[in-house]
């Protein structure tokens, strides 16, 4: 979020876990396309968050200051099934997410579009 909140870009979050078929899907299908990665990189910050950390309770910080714990990050933004993405605005608003977890290139490149019609 200090990345999106000094680049005044919305924050694209990417949910998933190491074993996770779906997620290995979505990379090499998505975000495997250097076009399309540059073009989430231009637009956004990116970041992976790992589901299946075994560390639920860590307390990461909101914008704003609020804690909350990794569990709660996941129940919040509804990160299950895997993969799934939120685009997150500066100020903590979801822009556009999907769960879907079975996206192409195309598909991915519509929901950036999306996200930054809204931001």
């Amino acid at each position: 979020m200090t990345q999106a909140e000094a680049e005044k870009k919305p924050l694209f979050v990417i949910f998933g876990f190491e074993d996770c078929q779906w997620c290995d899907y979505l990379y090499r299908r998505g975000m495997n396309d250097a076009e399309l990665r540059g073009k989430y990189q231009q637009a956004a910050a990116l970041t992976y968050f790992d589901t299946k950390s075994t560390n639920q309770a860590e307390q990461l910080i909101l914008p704003g200051g609020a804690t909350i714990t990794r569990a709660e990050i996941i129940k919040r933004f509804q990160a299950y099934p895997t993969p799934s993405w939120v685009f997150i605005s500066p100020s903590g608003e979801v822009l556009q997410a999907n769960r879907s977890g079975k996206s192409t290139s195309r598909e991915m490149l519509r929901d950036l579009e999306a996200a930054l019609l809204k931001k």
